[in-house]
């Protein structure tokens, strides 16, 4: 039996009981995997067909282009949804690579009986919906970042949201650009006073 206390700290069962989950854990097929570090959990492409839901670790989306080029999306934590959007969806494929960047556990529930317990479960169904639409506005703030913003706007907002950055290569990936391109720029913000350079740490300047 699936210990159930940290899963009531999921978003998604959140308003739930012990009791409900318990007896919904109980009839619904289901079924914890585990996966090492660097294991590929789910691979872009794949049927996305069960509520697959990380309970414990952390793992990281990403998309690789035909040459190669791999672009980092996102981290996910403990009680994250993988592909929350797209597991009703019309066309039931994961959008991104998923690779485990700790050992994790993935606690895997049939769909089927999940809408029938969101069916039976109200306050659940109103937490997937919200899980689904914040999940969309994370990917339309994406479609702004990569679509329309320069790359200099991006560097400038990364650091306002992140207050430094440590590791250029990491960046580069997480933002999708070659690292030179993103050293270029960077170098470029040094030198007009906008960004500090503290050994290998960049910190945005405070405008006066």
């Amino acid at each position: 039996m699936i210990d159930v206390s940290d899963l009531l700290e999921s978003p998604l069962f959140l308003g739930t009981s012990a009791e409900e989950l318990r007896d919904f854990l109980s009839v619904a097929p289901n079924n914890m995997r585990h996966y090492a570090a660097g294991d590929i959990i789910a691979r872009r492409g794949e049927a996305c067909r069960s509520v697959s839901l990380i309970a414990s670790g952390v793992a990281e989306a990403f998309m690789v282009n035909p040459e190669g080029k791999e672009l980092k999306m996102d981290e996910l934590h403990a009680t994250d949804i993988l592909a929350p959007a797209f597991i009703y969806a019309s066309v039931n494929t994961f959008p991104v690579t998923v690779m485990a960047k700790t050992p994790c556990e993935i606690l895997v529930i049939n769909r089927d009986a999940f809408l029938t317990f969101m069916q039976r479960s109200p306050e659940v169904l109103r937490n997937f919906l919200r899980i689904v639409s914040d999940r969309s506005l994370f990917l339309a703030k994406k479609v702004d970042e990569f679509a329309l913003q320069s790359l200099r706007s991006r560097v400038l907002k990364y650091l306002q949201t992140s207050g430094r950055l440590e590791n250029v290569q990491a960046a580069a990936l997480r933002m999708g650009v070659q690292r030179p391109s993103l050293s270029r720029v960077l170098s470029e913000l040094v030198a007009e006073g906008r960004v500090a350079r503290q050994g290998n740490v960049y910190i945005l300047r405070e405008r006066s």
